[in-house]
């Protein structure tokens, strides 16, 4: 127990540099929440058309298996086996592009309301709905193409490791009697999964590069490449906090609105007496952990593209041109620097290199 504290100490005070940059990133995520307030409600509009889509791809499943005959069992296999791919292709399709859209909102937002000498800041609440409806219209008129292959990649992976699955089921027996096989079959599960997340990562990270400079997915892909080379630490520190603070967030709070509602409708006795709590705590459990998740995925986009919108800022600017004042001491930039990038931002608002295209 020393040795591992002594070392997650000494791990802290490496890597301070990279916790106090990721704290002014997650803090400048909390105005995005301010000056976008629906951004909060647009992954749930995914989440319907995503619903939709795994329903009818259960139905034509359901034909598929068990109403539609064919003589050779090769044909139908192989029809069930492109339905379900077309059904994961769809989904991340969607994923996809919700995903994009809101990290091109974000970005324009940080080049232009969240920079400095951009005018006075309003303290209430806006909606952002135009900004991220012309973020959506952005991505489905000029890079269409760019979140169909990126979803076509995450889909075949997905499809492997469900035909894995498959291997996996019917060869139980084998796997009791044979340890060797066992063993095979547990570690391609493992590369699957490896595979799988590594996809993912530098998915959906070129998803915020074709928001943020409008290049096409395997250039953006080739960017985050050279990128994470060259912030090895803090891409990492950003992930292993996303992680610890979804796995905190996703699952105390659903929890506690459920238990909150539970408690407080088993000390009504007049409605304990005609209803059951339990019921009404398990839909609010229900309810409170799709928000929780739609807050979450918010995060994660707000945290990768403020992320990358400020180091790129930091690479074509000296000092940074477009990164907000808390931003910048969060960063370790001195007064003097932040004042006299406010007065060249204002003089010259139209030279944006970071505008999303």
């Amino acid at each position: 127990a020393i040795i591992v504290t002594g070392l997650n100490i000494l791990l802290l005070i490496i890597y301070r540099r990279c916790i106090s940059r990721l704290i002014a990133i997650i803090e400048e995520c909390t105005k995005v929440f301010k000056d976008m307030f629906y951004i909060v409600l647009w992954p749930l509009g995914s989440l319907v058309v995503q619903a939709g889509v795994f329903v009818y791809g259960l139905v034509i499943f359901y034909f598929l298996f068990y109403v539609w005959d064919s003589e050779e069992l090769y044909v139908q296999a192989l029809f069930m086996a492109s339905h379900v791919y077309g059904i994961l292709w769809t989904i991340q399709l969607v994923r996809a592009t919700t995903y994009t859209s809101m990290a091109h909102s974000i970005a324009y937002w940080y080049v232009s309301t969240n920079a400095p000498g951009s005018g006075k800041k309003k303290c209430c609440p806006r909606s952002g709905l135009c900004r991220l409806l012309d973020g959506l219209w952005t991505v489905v008129s000029r890079h269409l193409g760019s979140m169909i292959f990126g979803a076509a990649i995450i889909a075949i992976v997905q499809l492997l490791q469900l035909i894995m699955g498959l291997i996996d089921y019917a060869t139980k027996d084998q796997q009791k009697k044979n340890y060797l096989i066992k063993l095979v079959v547990k570690c391609a599960h493992c590369c699957l999964y490896c595979l799988r997340k590594t996809v993912e990562f530098i998915a959906y990270y070129g998803f915020v590069f074709v928001a943020i400079e409008g290049v096409n997915f395997c250039r953006a892909c080739k960017h985050v490449f050279f990128f994470t080379l060259k912030n090895p630490a803090q891409t990492l520190i950003n992930q292993m906090v996303q992680k610890l603070l979804g796995m905190l967030i996703g699952f105390t709070t659903p929890a506690l609105c459920a238990l909150v509602c539970f408690y407080y409708l088993e000390n009504d006795e007049e409605y304990k007496s005609e209803y059951e709590p339990l019921y009404v705590a398990i839909v609010v459990l229900i309810a409170s952990f799709i928000v929780m998740d739609a807050v979450l995925i918010v995060f994660s986009v707000a945290v990768d593209t403020i992320y990358l919108c400020a180091f790129k800022d930091m690479e074509e600017n000296n000092p940074p041109k477009y990164m907000s004042n808390d931003l910048r001491k969060g960063f370790g930039f001195d007064e003097a620097q932040v004042e006299a990038s406010a007065a060249k931002y204002s003089r010259g608002k139209q030279s944006a290199k970071v505008v999303p295209q």
